[in-house]
């Protein structure tokens, strides 16, 4: 495991504005400090950590060994300057699954659309690649990303939706890791977890 890649994957986290992750002696994760702004809950967070090591290492990191410092100050306005979901359709036709998912921005819509063998598994995966789509769409350039792994793992009594993706640029790949709680569904939960694992590049983008 290499410390400075779960870091990244850690500040590429909603809220989340700066990582050090400590180590023992016998190379286990003996503290993980995180800086944090106000936008969501320490909980939340540390929940999302967690995640994180579950689903891209398979480590089962005990909450007390993660410290959340969230800084006080004005949050950035996102009424506008956010993608949102607007419509998210899975339609089942025999053995097939046929995915759409439309987002929304000022009122303009971005889709993208997926088909697959109808399997929950794949089901999952063209949620997550329908957003993506969508996604490239408003970002308006195409094949520059790929959903890398998708997983429905277990924390504490909730079922949380964690992928890892990859963004690629010109000089190289830059990786994100997301996740979304399970309400009731967990390919929308799909759609809510990529938009939450590229949220960065996206303000950026709106940004520049």
């Amino acid at each position: 495991m290499q410390l400075n890649e779960i870091e990244d994957l850690i500040m590429n986290l909603k809220g989340v504005l700066n990582c050090r992750i400590t180590e023992d002696e016998d190379n286990s994760v003996r503290e993980v400090h995180i800086v944090a702004d106000e936008s969501r809950g320490a909980k939340q967070i540390s929940r999302d950590v967690q995640s994180v090591f579950s689903a891209t290492y398979g480590i089962s990191l005990d909450y007390k060994k993660i410290s959340i410092a969230q800084i006080r100050g004005k949050l950035k306005e996102q009424n506008s300057s956010k993608l949102k979901v607007r419509n998210f359709e899975r339609n089942i036709s025999r053995s097939k699954c046929h995915v759409r998912v439309i987002l929304e921005k000022d009122g303009e819509e971005f889709s993208g659309e997926c088909s697959g063998i109808n399997n929950f598994p794949m089901c999952l995966r063209k949620s997550a690649e329908a957003t993506l789509l969508a996604i490239e769409d408003f970002l308006g350039e195409d094949g520059i990303l790929a959903i890398d792994d998708i997983k429905v793992v277990n924390m504490s009594n909730t079922q949380v939706v964690v992928v890892t993706m990859t963004a690629f640029t010109e000089e190289r790949g830059i990786e994100f890791c997301g996740c979304s709680s399970v309400s009731d569904d967990k390919y929308d939960a799909a759609v809510r977890a990529v938009l939450n694992a590229i949220s960065p590049l996206i303000e950026r983008y709106i940004d520049d």
